[in-house]
Formats: C-alpha cells, sequence, structure tokens
C-alpha cells in the first residue's frame, strides 16, 4: 500500500519537472524519463504507446501491464495531455507556468473482459485523474484522484471512495498530503469497514530510488463484524516510515501501531517497530532495487535477493525489533537486536561477506540479545498466566512479584540464556559447517 499510495504520484510528478521552459521537444524528454523511473519497479510495465508532438501542446498514451500476472491480459492506458506553452487555461483562469498535465484512464477496447468488469466498479466516474502544474524553475504541483469505486456478486460487495493526494517537488524535496476514502467490504459472514485515512510524505532525494525523511499512513478505525466471532474494533492505527541519510550510511525505521483494541482478546494496544541502522547507500539501493523487482516464482531472482541481503551485513550495521503490547494489567515488551562485528573483528572477512563459505562463518560476524519482560499482572490478563508455572518455562524465564524477564545472548557461538551458557551447536539442530550456497540457494 505504501509504494503504491506513495511513490506513484511521487514518480509521476517529479519526472514531469526539470526543465526551466518547456517545448515539444523537452516534454518527450521528461515523458522518456518518467517511464525509465517508472520501470525500475517490476510490479509494473510502463511502456509508450504513442507520442504526439505539437506546439503548444502534446499528447502521449502509456500502456500499464501487470507483469505480476504474465499469464494475463492485465493491462490499460494512461491518456497524457501536455501543455507545454508558457500561457494557458487552469480551471478555467490564465496560466502562466512551463506546463501543465493532464492523466487521466483511455477507454480501452483492447482491454481483457475481466479487467473491463473491474473497471466497471468506477460507473461513469473517471478512475483516475492527476493534474500537474510545472512552474518555470522545474518545481511542480501534481493532484492526484482516484475515483469511488463499487464491485459485488452473489457473494461479497467492496466500495471504496477513493483517494485524494497533492504533492509538491522543489528540486530533490518532495512533500505530500492526502486521503485514503472510506472502504468498506461486506459478504456473508463479515463486514469490515476502515474509515479515512490521512497520508503525510515529507522527503529529500538522495539517489534514484532513495530518499530521506518521513511518510506515514494512519487510519481513525477499523472495524469488523463477524457471524463466527465477537466483533472487533481497532483505534488509531497506521504505519509509519523514516529514513535519515548521513555520510551515505542509512538508518531506516517503520512501525504498525494501533492505540486501541475494543475486542474480546486481552491486548488493548499493540505496535511492532524495526530499525535497521548502518547501511550504505550503495547497498541499500541495490537491495530495494531487488526487492522491488523480484518474483517469488523465479529462483535466478531469489538468488539474487540473498546475496543483496548478504551485502547488508556491513560493519557495525544493525536491526532492532521491538513488539509492545499493552492491557489493563501493564505492559509486554519483546525487543530482538541483532548486529554485526567490527570491521576490525577477525571473523569480518576483509575481502567482504561475498567470500563467506559456511554458516559458522556467517553467524560469526553477527551478536544477538532477545529480551523479554512483562508485568506480572498484564501477563495474569491473558491465557499465557496459565504457563508460567511449568518447569520448561521456568528455564527460560525469571520471576518475581511484579514482573517476568528473559534475557538471552548469542555471540562467539555462544548462547547465554538469563546467565546460563552453552555452544551454538549444542542448540542447533543443524551443521554449522553446512555452505551457504546450500542455505542461500546460491
Amino acid at each position: 500500500m505504501k509504494k503504491l499510495l506513495l511513490a506513484v504520484p511521487l514518480l509521476l510528478g517529479a519526472s514531469w519537472a526539470g526543465s526551466a521552459y518547456f517545448t515539444g521537444t523537452k516534454a518527450q524528454q521528461a515523458y522518456d524519463a518518467l517511464l525509465v523511473e517508472l520501470n525500475t519497479n517490476k510490479a509494473l510495465v510502463w511502456k509508450n504507446e504513442s507520442y504526439t508532438a505539437g506546439v503548444a501542446k502534446s499528447t502521449a498514451i502509456t500502456r500499464v501491464t501487470l507483469s505480476t500476472v504474465p499469464e494475463e491480459d492485465i493491462s490499460f492506458l494512461l491518456l497524457h495531455d501536455i501543455e507545454h506553452s508558457p500561457v494557458g487555461l487552469s480551471n478555467g483562469k490564465p496560466r502562466l507556468s512551463a506546463a501543465k498535465v493532464i492523466t487521466t484512464v483511455l477507454d480501452d477496447d483492447t482491454r481483457s473482459e475481466e479487467f473491463q468488469r473491474i473497471m466497471a466498479g468506477f460507473g461513469t466516474e473517471q478512475p483516475l485523474l492527476m493534474t500537474t502544474e510545472v512552474a518555470f524553475d522545474g518545481s511542480n504541483t501534481s493532484q492526484l484522484n482516484v475515483g469511488a469505486y463499487h464491485i459485488e456478486d452473489n457473494e461479497m460487495s467492496f466500495t471504496s471512495g477513493g483517494l485524494e493526494q497533492t504533492l509538491d517537488v522543489k528540486g530533490d524535496i518532495y512533500t505530500s498530503s492526502g486521503q485514503i476514502k472510506s472502504i468498506e467490504f461486506k459478504s456473508d459472514d463479515a463486514t469490515v469497514q476502515l474509515s479515512p485515512g490521512d497520508i503525510e510524505l515529507d522527503v529529500r532525494r538522495v539517489i534514484s530510488g532513495v530518499y530521506a525523511g518521513s511518510s506515514a499512513v494512519t487510519f481513525k478505525e477499523l472495524s469488523i463484524e463477524s457471524n463466527q466471532a465477537p466483533p472487533m474494533l481497532l483505534e488509531t492505527l497506521g504505519i509509519t516510515y523514516e529514513n535519515d541519510v548521513d555520510n551515505d550510511v542509512v538508518d531506516s525505521r517503520f512501525e504498525y501501531f494501533v492505540e486501541n483494541i475494543d475486542a474480546p482478546i486481552p491486548i488493548d494496544s499493540a505496535s511492532l517497530a524495526v530499525n535497521v541502522k548502518g547501511i550504505s547507500v550503495a547497498n541499500w539501493k541495490a537491495f530495494s532495487d531487488i526487492s522491488n523487482q523480484m518474483s517469488q516464482s523465479n529462483p535466478e531472482e531469489l538468488k539474487h535477493f540473498a546475496s543483496a541481503a548478504l551485502e547488508l551485513l556491513e560493519p557495525n550495521a544493525s536491526l532492532d525489533m521491538t513488539v509492545e503490547l499493552t492491557n489493563e494489567g501493564g505492559d509486554m515488551d519483546t525487543n530482538l537486536s541483532i548486529n554485526v562485528v567490527d570491521a576490525s573483528s577477525p571473523h569480518y572477512p576483509a575481502n567482504g561477506v561475498s567470500t563467506l563459505k559456511t554458516l559458522r562463518e556467517l553467524l560469526q560476524l553477527l551478536s544477538l540479545e532477545l529480551t523479554v519482560e512483562a508485568d506480572v499482572a498484564a501477563i495474569n490478563a491473558t491465557p499465557a498466566a496459565a504457563f508460567m508455572q511449568s518447569p520448561m518455562i521456568q528455564q527460560f524465564v525469571v520471576s518475581n512479584e511484579e514482573n517476568h524477564t528473559m534475557n538471552v545472548t548469542v555471540a562467539d557461538l555462544v548462547v547465554d540464556i538469563n546467565g546460563n551458557a552453552a555452544t551454538l551447536e549444542q542448540m542447533l539442530p543443524i551443521n554449522l559447517d553446512m555452505p551457504l550456497e546450500t542455505l542461500l540457494g546460491k
């Protein structure tokens, strides 16, 4: 969702910019650049169907195909009306700017019957309308509108109010805000309703495909009613994403959160945060590019993905995952931290991680710490309370009157659980001298 809702208007708006004054030739150069940038993400294929250049106005048609389902003819056409005269009309008012681009979905009889059936859900409303105003200095503002949608059959119905989003581009700075309208799904067994959600974006382009800054998608509430279970209401939920880039090193953090849960479960709020630090921009971009392009059905792409993931193990890089849960009794927190050793460590290969041969060598690069802390009253409000006195659980958990804790560390192939140490070879049921080629499918 994040890539679709934030990246599409970002790319469309940004790619029309870059010219202090548009002529027919300059507009076509901007269009060609748009296609190149959009095709960096292999989830969709963008292809020029035609381009008609004029003195004051040009027209382009782009075919968009879902490449993830090559066996199906799922594609549609976008029409771009490009006004590149310095004077014109915008919403009936005089316009003085380098260009104005209006993008819409073109009615195309070559679309498959299935896709036409899906598109019928927009009714007479325009499925997509994007208007981009390009200033003389190359900055631009884009307004994206996705139409309201409704589709149903004998078993289910889906209704969406659409989407509105505005993007401003000034040089390498992108700011955006918008709203996802309400969504409802109904079937014979359940009804799911999602309230309108807010979209926010404030980033700086570092290089193509790498941005520093923050973005967020948040919703007021999500309700689920089912014939098979009691109703559930989630309030104030969403996703936030932050990227910091300093001295060509990326620190990235995303979080999923629900601030209030009204349901027959012993959890009142929940969040999952993942923080990755110390990755070079080059390796971050390579991994992101492969992630965007890979197909799970292609073994060769999976090998490239594994190799790119291995390159993220740079000296002192780290990954932290935190899960926080609350209920009426208190807090239940879990944190997992994985760190790569320093470059001066004898375990870090002088010629890079691509020279690693075995699982043992890989694990020697890493140290791990897992901590779990939960208030006793919080655990007592859950079914887990019945298991806390189990001899097996007590081997791993230290308890007192106020809380339960567990601390696990792994370093230099030694596992320590609450002060009790054992070798990793004793703990794992696999051979540490297994070739990485076998493990990673290389």
